[in-house]
C-alpha cells in the first residue's frame, strides 16, 4: 500500500499542467498514488492526462463542472492512504517534496495537517521570490494559530503546500461545497480545533503567480469577502482571552477591512466601475465603506510618514503573540 496519495483537481489547466504532472511524478520518494480529477475541462488537459502513462496515476473526470471544493472531495475520499498531499494544476514540486513529507508524518503524526514553505515563480517558472526562514518549531500550537489565521488569513498560504490526514477530515468533515474561494481556510480552522498542526521550514514547492489565476477574478474575490467574514468569527470564538479577542477585533477593524477595501479599488481601477459595484455592495455590509474609506486613507497617510507598523503596534499587535 502506498505511504503517501497526491490528489490534484484540474481544470482548462494548460499550458502549466504538464510541468506540475511532471513534478509529482519525478519525485525522489516513489511509494504514492497520484489521483487525478479533471473537472470537465473545456481545452486539452484531460486529452494530454491520457497520454500520461504511469500506473501510480488514477485518472477520473467529472462530465459536468463541479468545482475545486466539490472535486478535490471526491478525491480524497477515493484516496486509500491516510495522508494526503493536496496539489495544483499550476505549481511545481521540488523533487525530495514528498520524500520531506514522509519523513515529517513518520515524526509527527499527531498533527490534523501540516504544510511546506515555498519559492514563488512566474508565468515562465522564474524565482521570483525565494523563500527567507521565518519560523523556528515544526509544530505550531492551537493558540498562536488562532491569533495568526485572524490577522494574516491562511497560515499555509496556498493548497499545494498542505498535507492532510484523512482520517481528521473525515471525523470534522470535509470541505464546504458551498464555499467557492475560502474552503481551504474554513477546513483548517476546523482541524484545529483542540489540536496543534506541523510545518516544514523548507521551500518544497515553487508556487506560481500568473494572470489567469481565480483569486485575480473580481467574483472570487466576492466569494473570498463573504466567506472570510464567517470564517474570522469562527477563529475570534476560539479566544480565550477578553483582552486579546479585542485586539484580535480591532486587527480585523484596522488591518482586514481596509485591506479588503484595498482590493476593491485594485478591482475599480484594472475592471471597472460594472465589475467592482457589487464587491463594494457586499464589503458595505461588514462596514460602511464610507468609514472604510476614512480609515484607509488615514492608513496611507500613515505609511507614507513611516508610522503604519507602529500604530499597528500600539493598537493591537502590542503584547498579542506573547
Amino acid at each position: 500500500m502506498a505511504k503517501i496519495s497526491v490528489v490534484l483537481p484540474v481544470h482548462n489547466g494548460l499550458p502549466y499542467l504538464i510541468d506540475s504532472v511532471n513534478s509529482v511524478l519525478n519525485q525522489t520518494f516513489t511509494d504514492f498514488e497520484f489521483l487525478i480529477c479533471d473537472d470537465a475541462s473545456t481545452d486539452d488537459s484531460f486529452e494530454l492526462l491520457k497520454t500520461i502513462k504511469d500506473k501510480r496515476i488514477k485518472l477520473f473526470k467529472n462530465e459536468q463542472n463541479r468545482g475545486l471544493f466539490p472535486t478535490l472531495n471526491f478525491l480524497i475520499k477515493n484516496a486509500t492512504t491516510n495522508w494526503i498531499h493536496l496539489w495544483s494544476q499550476d505549481d511545481i514540486m521540488y523533487p525530495n517534496c514528498l520524500e520531506e513529507e514522509v519523513k515529517f508524518i513518520d515524526k509527527h503524526p499527531e498533527v490534523p495537517f501540516f504544510f511546506s514553505q515555498v519559492d514563488i515563480i512566474d508565468e515562465t517558472g522564474k524565482i521570483i521570490k525565494k523563500y527567507n526562514a521565518n519560523y523556528t518549531n515544526e509544530i505550531i500550537s492551537e493558540r498562536h494559530l488562532i491569533k495568526v489565521s485572524i490577522l494574516a488569513g491562511s497560515i499555509t498560504g496556498n493548497i499545494s503546500t498542505t498535507v492532510i490526514n484523512k482520517t481528521e477530515v473525515e471525523r470534522v468533515g470535509y470541505f464546504r461545497e458551498d464555499f467557492k474561494y475560502s474552503g481551504d481556510f474554513d477546513l483548517w480552522e476546523r482541524l484545529s480545533r483542540g489540536k496543534n498542526i506541523g510545518v516544514i521550514n523548507q521551500a518544497l514547492i515553487k508556487l506560481r503567480e500568473h494572470k489567469e489565476q481565480q483569486s485575480k477574478n473580481p467574483q472570487a474575490k466576492i466569494f473570498q469577502l463573504r466567506e472570510n467574514k464567517i470564517i474570522l468569527n469562527n477563529w475570534l470564538k476560539r479566544i480565550d482571552s477578553t483582552i486579546i479577542k479585542k485586539k484580535a477585533i480591532r486587527g480585523i477593524n484596522w488591518k482586514i477591512k481596509p485591506m479588503f477595501l484595498g482590493f476593491g479599488i485594485a478591482m475599480l481601477k484594472q475592471k471597472g466601475r460594472k465589475a467592482a459595484r457589487p464587491y463594494f455592495a457586499e464589503l458595505n455590509k461588514w462596514e460602511s465603506i464610507f468609514t472604510l474609506s476614512f480609515k484607509y486613507v488615514f492608513l496611507k497617510l500613515l505609511d507614507i510618514l513611516g508610522l503604519k507598523q507602529k500604530f499597528y503596534y500600539f493598537l493591537f499587535y502590542k503584547g498579542y503573540y506573547d
